[in-house]
């Protein structure tokens, strides 16, 4: 997978002699992989499980150097995948909980953190549950939203930047374990040249078992809504 400095400039080489540039990859579903479940129509996927922090994944990655907003950057772990836990810890497994439609609760051994659908963490469609970002692609994590805004428009102004997106849609597997169908693209300008990049790939966590003891995660106590001005 092209990582989106690499790649750009890999693009802009290649514009130089088609104008316009483009770089797509496609993984497919894999057939040796479990069916996945049906989503239901008129609400959201039931993703509620315990499951492994580390996926395995289709096709190739290449994490580069610094870490951009809005893009993959081989991460495969599901707190990850779930959004950016705030306590950065080698977790062993992740427990998703939805208590209401509106709610997602991800418990691990050191936090517990929640997602509301309200307050556009996460959204529902036909394929699953959906977590996805925007941001201007050299964009690099920890930046605000603000300086985020302000550098795409400083880019956009010299004719050089653009825009990522990711989206990961989260559903089960037939087997019980968790998949993710996760796209990103980056499109722009690079020296006036216009570009655009995308890929697809598939992230699955099997399913945690604790055959030593069998213990269960602690119930978790989902923190109050915190008021808004």
């Amino acid at each position: 997978m092209c990582r989106p400095v690499t790649c750009s400039v890999a693009l802009a080489v290649l514009a130089s002699f088609t104008l316009v540039a483009g770089c797509v990859t496609r993984d497919p579903y894999p057939d040796y992989w479990p069916a996945l479940t049906e989503v239901p129509k008129s609400a959201c996927a039931d993703i509620s499980g315990r499951y492994r922090n580390e996926a395995i994944q289709t096709g190739n990655c290449f994490a580069g150097g610094r870490a951009y907003k809005a893009s993959w950057d081989c991460d495969l772990r599901l707190d990850w995948a779930l959004g950016e836990p705030v306590i950065a810890a080698d977790e062993q497994w992740v427990e998703v909980r939805q208590p209401e439609p509106d709610q997602i609760v991800i418990v691990t051994a050191t936090e517990t953190r929640v997602l509301r659908r309200s307050a556009g963490d996460f959204g529902c469609d036909d394929e699953g549950i959906v977590v996805s970002e925007h941001a201007s692609i050299f964009s690099e994590q920890g930046q605000s939203t603000g300086a985020n805004a302000t550098l795409t428009a400083m880019e956009l102004m010299v004719a050089s930047g653009g825009v990522s997106s990711l989206t990961l849609r989260f559903r089960r597997a037939a087997d019980g374990s968790l998949v993710a169908r996760l796209s990103e693209s980056s499109s722009g300008l690079l020296l006036a040249i216009p570009f655009h990049r995308s890929s697809l790939h598939y992230l699955r966590w099997g399913v945690w078992t604790d055959e030593a003891t069998g213990i269960e995660a602690p119930a978790a106590e989902i923190p109050a809504e915190e008021s808004r001005p």
